[in-house]
């Protein structure tokens, strides 16, 4: 007899959504989120071959070195190192509980680690996270779109200077949003901290956790 504590899946299927068409191709950092209904969002990194004016903005040498990582770090990250390669996002968008998904948008991605949350009348909101190495300001920011992804309207930065890794991004049954995600002082060129593991004198407790709530 089973445990009425666990669960499994039966007659459980598995099919492939997406694969890159350009060669190399690469695609991580999946989101997947409920509209409502049967209705349901998919958003991922691709990186591919850059053609012409397309590739990504190098980042500089300073800015890896203050990160403490090194210059080709993971394969979503080396676009920016190199300007070789793309780095967006791409979009799709399901309306039968996933048995069938079309793609709606694909966007420049100015980081990997995009959150998003969906609602009934196809909107969605992302917050992400920047540091130097994703070669803009620190920050946490949230933006909307309401055409399936195509356009994006930044609406908030939660911390402005401070680094936020957000990780968690929910919506409640009430349509109020929590995210929630490590803090500590920014670091890099420019500010106190010259590298992400180094420690200020001042500070009792150099990393935190933080908690947002958006009621709307």
């Amino acid at each position: 007899m089973k445990s009425p504590l666990f669960s499994s899946a039966e007659q459980f299927k598995s099919k492939v959504l997406y694969y890159p068409e350009k060669r190399p191709g690469y695609c991580g950092w999946a989101s997947f989120f409920p509209f409502g209904d049967d209705a349901f969002g998919l958003a991922f990194n691709e990186v591919c071959c850059a053609s012409g004016d397309s590739a990504s903005a190098r980042i500089t040498l300073e800015d890896y070195e203050a990160a403490a990582m090194p210059y080709s770090y993971q394969d979503i990250t080396y676009p920016f190192a190199t300007g070789k390669y793309t780095n967006e996002t791409v979009y799709m968008l399901s309306e039968d509980r996933g048995q069938s998904w079309r793609q709606t948008a694909r966007v420049p991605a100015r980081t990997r680690h995009y959150w998003h949350v969906g609602f009934g009348d196809r909107s969605m909101v992302r917050i992400y996270s920047l540091s130097p190495a994703d070669g803009e300001p620190f920050g946490v920011f949230s933006e909307v779109s309401a055409d399936l992804g195509k356009t994006w309207t930044k609406t908030a930065c939660l911390m402005d200077g401070y680094f936020v890794f957000i990780h968690k991004l929910k919506k409640l049954s009430n349509g109020w949003i929590i995210a929630c995600g490590p803090v500590f002082e920014s670091f890099g060129p420019g500010y106190t901290r010259r590298g992400r593991h180094d420690v200020s004198e001042d500070v009792i407790e150099n990393i935190q956790t933080c908690f947002f709530c958006s009621k709307d």
